[in-house]
């Protein structure tokens, strides 16, 4: 008897949860507004904003309901947040609509990474430090909009300092498809002189699905790496997104042979407030020349605070096990400027 209360207390602590989330009170409040009872929708939608002030339907509804009631600044205001939070949606239409000005477009970014990486070999410890800019041209959901970064990184790797400069770019060539493209170079005195070029695609589907592929080639003085890596990115809604995709890598080293490496990759990221979590999972296998197999794990954990429309800082952790190369575990964090 204990039991069957215990578990009916868990259930109703759940299904009370399930609808204390601000999908459900946003339903309500279509259902509300609809019913034409606005008041209630209201209440409903500041609810939403106390629980996930970033939740773009929301105050995309808010303007509506305002719209209808004649009150134009406060629509102006709404649909303006809306379309800052999400610039693809309709909300951008409607603010034009009710006489107001988009957000201002901030097309600059710049960045700066560093990371420590830890291995229980004897490479020992290797640091990293990145410093990126960006620029894009208008909001990425517009038709022609394209984008630009470049990026030099320096990493203090065992015994041998390396430098690598890169560059990335991306354009919308139509509502639903964006072509990427992108290269990187890295001088050396050594065998670890290389070049890198990669390009892609990624095609918006319908349900809130992106699905994208992109090839890498990697190319050393005495081997060639070439990498597919197909992928699917899923956002049901304004604070959630899960991705999954595949690696496939083919490096062929002239004096031993070629070595082949499939790995799958998982990634569910949520966005609470001003914040922002991110969770990782890749397994794959390594065969290399004569037929030895390793196999790798890697999770990792990243958490970005958004301080303001301009800053957000980010730290990440990441744990990786190799059969025969034994742990590399990676601390980092991240800041970026947005202008």
């Amino acid at each position: 008897m204990r039991t069957f209360l215990l578990l009916a207390l868990v259930a109703s602590t759940w299904a009370a949860d399930a609808t204390d989330t601000p999908e459900s009170h946003l339903d309500k409040a279509r259902a509300l507004h609809a019913a034409g009872n606005d008041k209630a929708a209201l209440a409903e939608l500041y609810l939403v904003e106390t629980q996930n002030p970033r939740f773009a339907p929301a105050w995309e509804l808010k303007g509506d309901i305002f719209t209808q009631q004649g009150n134009t600044a406060a629509a102006r205001t709404a649909y303006r947040e809306a379309a800052r939070l999400r610039p693809e949606g309709e909300a951008p239409r409607k603010l034009e609509a009710a006489g107001g000005d988009l957000p201002a477009h901030q097309p600059w970014t710049i960045g700066l990474t560093g990371q420590r990486d830890s291995f229980t070999e004897e490479r020992g410890i290797e640091t990293e430090a990145t410093l990126r800019a960006g620029y894009v041209s208008r909001p990425p959901g517009e038709v022609s909009a394209w984008g630009a970064a470049g990026e030099v990184t320096r990493e203090d790797r065992f015994r041998h300092v390396e430098h690598t400069v890169a560059l990335d770019g991306f354009l919308r060539v139509a509502p639903r498809f964006r072509l990427t493209a992108g290269g990187a170079y890295t001088p050396a005195a050594d065998w670890n002189a290389r070049w890198q070029v990669r390009g892609g695609l990624l095609v918006d589907l319908p349900a809130h699905l992106t699905l994208g592929g992109e090839l890498h080639h990697r190319d050393y003085p005495d081997r060639q790496v070439l990498r597919a890596r197909p992928s699917l990115h899923w956002q049901p809604c304004q604070g959630f997104a899960v991705s999954a995709g595949l690696i496939a890598d083919t490096d062929h080293v002239d004096a031993v042979g070629t070595a082949h490496e499939q790995a799958g990759y998982g990634r569910i990221e949520s966005i609470w407030e001003r914040f922002t979590v991110g969770v990782e999972y890749q397994a794959g296998t390594t065969i290399e020349p004569p037929q030895v197999t390793e196999n790798a794990q890697r999770i990792g954990v990243d958490v970005t605070w958004r301080a303001d429309e301009h800053w957000a800082f980010t730290a990440i952790s990441t744990r990786e096990h190799r059969e025969i190369a034994g742990q590399q575990t990676t601390l980092g964090g991240r800041i970026d400027y947005r202008f």
